[in-house]
């Protein structure tokens, strides 16, 4: 076989070893760059979709005790990450309970008035027949996230702070409100 251009070419179609190395190294580069973006966005849907979904759960415990006449209370179960309707007279869960993600903790809960932290066990916040519970805050941590759901008590109107200091202060602030209506 004679030795031309045309072979010369059709032999060397191969990627040395080293071409390889620097294309992977590169793509590497590439996702990772990608990759951390949207760890950012992950976290964000995460507590965004929590936040919604522990506001639903309280705005149906409201409606349903209005709509029913009769009151419930909302048991939260910190070690467990579950929010539980629970009905007081027939003393059993009503409805599906809810179940935080995996990687969130409710690490603290507070009431008003009494706003002694509830360190760990079951906390039954009674919802009346017209659909209002005590001021309430949940204390959610994991996964880059930490902040304090706040839930005002007759409106169930839901506030996002990032400090206890910040729930306290909106316990006291509700506090001033009720002694400026006696």
């Amino acid at each position: 076989m004679a030795y031309t251009p045309t072979t010369r070419l059709l032999r060397n179609t191969g990627y040395t070893l080293l071409e390889v190395l620097a294309v992977l190294i590169i793509a590497g580069m590439l996702a990772g760059a990608v990759a951390w973006p949207v760890k950012d966005v992950l976290t964000r849907t995460t507590q965004k979709s929590t936040i919604d979904q522990i506001r639903y759960f309280d705005h149906l415990t409201r409606a349903q005790t209005r709509r029913s006449g009769e009151s419930l209370k909302i048991h939260i179960q910190p070690w467990e990450r579950r929010l539980v309707r629970y009905d007081p007279q027939e003393e059993e869960e009503v409805g599906v309970p809810l179940v935080l993600p995996s990687n969130l903790e409710i690490e603290d809960v507070l009431f008003w008035p009494d706003t002694d932290s509830a360190d760990g066990a079951i906390v039954a916040l009674p919802c009346s027949a017209n659909g209002h519970t005590p001021t309430y805050a949940l204390h959610l941590t994991g996964n880059d996230l930490d902040f304090w759901l706040v839930f005002a008590g007759l409106t169930g109107q839901t506030t996002i702070v990032q400090e206890e200091e910040d729930a306290l202060s909106l316990f006291d602030n509700l506090s001033a409100s009720w002694n400026d209506a006696d």
